[in-house]
């Protein structure tokens, strides 16, 4: 068969489309190869999450290795792989990244900056690699459900804290359900009405969707007092005070999970629903009495879904990240 110019175009077109087919599939197969032949351990993990965020700006999962039941969540929905933000990021800011690998389990956790729909938003994102492909993609997205505030701060990160990427010295046993306790301990000083118990460094700091929420005279919670007295700024206080301030008290933390424990890091990823003003209208702080949302009694009630990754060192809370979605309130998660 004799060639023409038109048809020497298209094989150079064919040519230079495989060429990156090939660059895009050597680097999936021999990633899948050696979580698949031996433990994936960090770098495997760490690699599966750089795949999964390139397949994102690509918005095309195609060239992803992933079980036949490959399970995708966003914001406790069940999708396929290739909606939700896969058609909505636009842009990820590669120098704010946490990560935390759990290479027992096969499962890695993220915490970053991305664009989407044209704000800033945080991203979350679980795997679990079983047999060197992904079985479970979890993921939390809140961009514009939050309010401008948490928009524009995202968009103004440039790095993460180094302190999650920071190796700790652990104790060589009961690593794991040391961590865990200690993570979970944060919830139940909530529930319970009293973190004194709780483990936290005077050096702790809380970050919420690009915002510190803690240590930040800055920002002011929507809270007012039910007497009319004045409340003090209570995003001003450190970790302990907060928690203790009695702002909280009505709220509930339910579907607990903590699916990725990095013990060479003493990081967890905690994902929960975090319910605001469940148990009563408003909450009671035995130093401030009722402390109530500043739209009214009972117009604070909403759900969190919400990650939250807790740096622990020395058996105390140092540093906390969360990413959150907003959504009306709802208990049972797609996990369980």
């Amino acid at each position: 068969m004799r060639i023409v110019g038109s048809d020497t175009k298209w094989l150079k077109l064919l040519a230079v489309s495989g060429a990156l087919l090939t660059a895009m599939t050597v680097p999936t197969v021999a990633l899948a190869k050696q979580a698949s032949s031996a433990k994936c351990d960090r770098t495997c993990l760490y690699g599966y999450i750089d795949m999964y965020l390139d397949a994102v700006i690509r918005h095309d999962p195609g060239g992803l290795v992933v079980t036949s039941d490959v399970k995708f969540s966003e914001n406790n929905k069940t999708l396929r792989l290739g909606e939700g933000g896969w058609k909505t990021i636009t842009a990820i800011n590669r120098g704010y990244t946490i990560r935390a690998a759990d290479p027992s389990r096969g499962e890695v956790g993220y915490v970053g900056a991305v664009t989407t729909d044209g704000v800033g938003s945080m991203f979350a994102l679980r795997l679990k690699v079983v047999d060197g492909k992904i079985a479970q993609v979890e993921t939390i997205l809140p961009g514009k459900s939050l309010p401008e505030e948490f928009l524009e701060a995202t968009s103004k990160l440039k790095l993460s804290r180094q302190i999650f990427a920071t190796p700790v010295k652990l104790p060589n046993s009961s690593v794991r359900e040391r961590l865990v306790s200690i993570s979970n301990s944060y919830y139940e000083g909530i529930e319970q009405e009293d973190s004194r118990p709780v483990p936290f460094s005077p050096k702790c700091h809380r970050i919420e969707n690009g915002v510190a929420l803690t240590n930040n005279p800055n920002y002011s919670y929507p809270y007012v007092a039910a007497n009319g007295t004045k409340l003090p700024n209570f995003a001003e206080l450190g970790c302990m005070d907060l928690a203790n301030a009695g702002a909280f008290n009505a709220d509930v933390i339910s579907a607990r999970r903590f699916p990725v424990v990095d013990e060479e890091l003493g990081v967890t990823f905690a994902f929960t629903f975090y319910q605001s003003m469940s148990k009563a209208p408003c909450s009671h702080s035995k130093r401030y009495g009722d402390i109530c949302p500043a739209a009214g009694p009972g117009k604070g009630r909403f759900t969190l879904v919400m990650v939250e990754v807790f740096k622990i060192d020395g058996g105390r809370i140092m540093a906390m990240e969360s990413v959150w979605a907003l959504q009306e309130p709802v208990w049972r998660s797609v996990w369980w």
